[in-house]
């Protein structure tokens, strides 16, 4: 079966915008090699993005209205995601903000917000406000986290793995704490969102180390678009919810960006339903895996580095045949991502070394896991990457070819599977849950 969709021809090409960068990137394919365009399925966006996060927060699943719950709160704290999340923050937080000053009576000086860094550098403050909005910056207090102060840390329990979870102490000293998150597809956990906003997003980074060991990453179930046998979604609950939330919130985006559902109430009820509304619309099939899939580390800033490209080529191992080849169209304009993870990229050697020296070592080295997760499409198949360039020699490091173009990386994968070799597309990348015999 031959199935093209949403594609423009001219000619035996076909025509693609694939996500990357601020703008996009335009190619012509073969058409006649090209099985399927995987793609996800979003309702129409939000036609009043506002007034839907107003009834969301009136209406919540499993909690009281925000402005009920939060009256009489001393203070607050609202965990917001980093510029990595394209949460729309813009829209999200005013009537947040309203119904905790205006209906719940709590002053702005009482407000804050911390930012969810996990590992991740702290946000610039030019990056807050084009985040948050110049108004929110300059009326609330705004914090990042910062995951390797031991000392800004409080402990508020063990999980059964053994993880002790340390939290932020800012968060876990407000009266009243509410989480923000967008719900996507997520590599590890199955999807983002909800618990992650606290674990990891302001955990130490002790507890994140632990949330990301090689061993409960090795687990069967850790896979993108799954939270029922997860281990990586179970211990992220089960921490999360020791530190606990009064509030949360989780958003769905298009791939455009825009606001697609609005989920509010209690921790696990809220997410619970925004997976529920991301895996409807995000799950697209192929009959049988292919020779070539192209894809993308989706629009920025998720393709920034290649640290973030890595989700793109993991979704997309599991529609791609044993010894094909992935075709990853990332920007990279921030190159490989942090210090710690261009420094392990170095030190690679191969997918079969790395993995042998992780899963032996009783400590974990930070970022070790999105190299784990990495090897995983490595030991399947080839991963060629298409960038802006500046990311190209640490990539080459780990066992990753570099293309000038995706027209080029493609011809070249198809020569090598044969003449009738196949490929798929996926021009949203990691925003789409790719799957076979569904």
């Amino acid at each position: 079966m031959n199935k093209r969709l949403d594609a423009r021809r001219k000619g035996g090409g076909l025509k693609l915008k694939l996500s990357y960068g601020r703008s996009g990137l335009q190619c012509e394919l073969p058409g006649e090699r090209v099985m399927k365009v995987l793609r996800s399925r979003w309702p129409e966006p939000l036609r009043r993005p506002a007034a839907a996060v107003r009834n969301a927060l009136g209406a919540p699943v499993g909690a009281s209205p925000l402005a009920e719950a939060a009256k009489g709160a001393g203070s607050v704290c609202i965990v917001v995601s980093d510029v990595t999340r394209p949460v729309p923050y813009r829209v999200l937080l005013p009537p947040l903000l309203e119904a905790l000053e205006n209906e719940a009576g709590i002053p702005a000086g009482n407000i804050s917000l911390l930012v969810a860094t996990g590992l991740h550098r702290p946000c610039s403050p030019d990056e807050l406000e084009e985040m948050l909005g110049k108004s929110t910056v300059r009326r609330y207090a705004v914090h990042n986290h910062d995951a390797r102060d031991e000392a800004a840390h409080m402990e508020v329990g063990t999980t059964a793995r053994g993880t002790r979870v340390q939290i932020d102490r800012r968060y876990m000293d407000a009266d009243f704490r509410v989480t923000t998150a967008l719900v996507e597809p997520h590599f590890m956990a199955g999807f983002s969102g909800g618990r992650k906003a606290l674990c990891p997003g302001i955990s130490s980074a002790g507890s994140i180390g632990r949330f990301h060991a090689a061993r409960l990453l090795s687990m069967d179930g850790v896979e993108t678009g799954r939270l029922e046998g997860n281990p990586v979604h179970a211990e992220l609950l089960e921490a999360a919810l020791m530190a606990g939330a009064d509030f949360s919130v989780n958003v769905t985006l298009d791939g455009r960006r825009r606001l697609t559902g609005v989920f509010a109430g209690s921790l696990e009820a809220a997410h619970a339903a925004g997976c529920r509304a991301c895996a409807d619309s995000l799950r697209d099939a192929l009959p049988a895996p292919v020779d070539v899939v192209l894809t993308t580390g989706s629009v920025y800033p998720l393709d920034a580095t290649f640290y973030q490209a890595v989700k793109g080529i993991v979704a997309a191992a599991p529609v791609v045949k044993l010894g094909g080849t992935i075709i990853i169209a990332a920007e990279c304009s921030e190159g490989m991502g942090g210090a710690e993870f261009t420094e392990l990229a170095k030190r690679f050697g191969s997918p079969e070394v790395f993995l042998s020296r992780i899963l032996a070592a009783d400590d974990f080295v930070v970022d070790q896991w999105q190299l784990q997760m990495l090897c995983k499409a490595l030991e399947k198949a080839d991963v060629v990457l298409v960038s802006g360039g500046a990311a190209d020699e640490a990539a080459e490091a780990v066992g990753i070819r570099t293309a000038l173009s995706v027209e080029t990386a493609l011809a070249e994968a198809l020569e090598k599977s044969g003449p009738d070799a196949c490929a798929a597309v996926i021009p949203e990348g990691p925003y789409v849950i790719a799957a076979c015999g569904m």
